[in-house]
């Protein structure tokens, strides 16, 4: 972005002013957490779990 605007404005500006103009925004570079992949015990339990609750809805 510091790129960016040096050559469309003819104005030199670090990435650092750009990051700070950014977070007091409220803009923050994130991204999200990765889910841990469910083990095979957990894939069967939720599985079980979720075939009750079908029963109990669908009775």
């Amino acid at each position: 972005m510091a790129n960016d605007l040096a050559s469309s404005s003819g104005k030199s500006v670090s990435s650092q002013t750009i990051r700070n103009i950014l977070h007091n925004e409220g803009i923050k570079g994130r991204r999200p957490r990765k889910k841990p992949v469910l083990s095979e015990i957990n894939q069967k339990k939720r599985k079980g779990f979720v075939e009750v609750c079908w029963l109990e809805v669908s009775s």
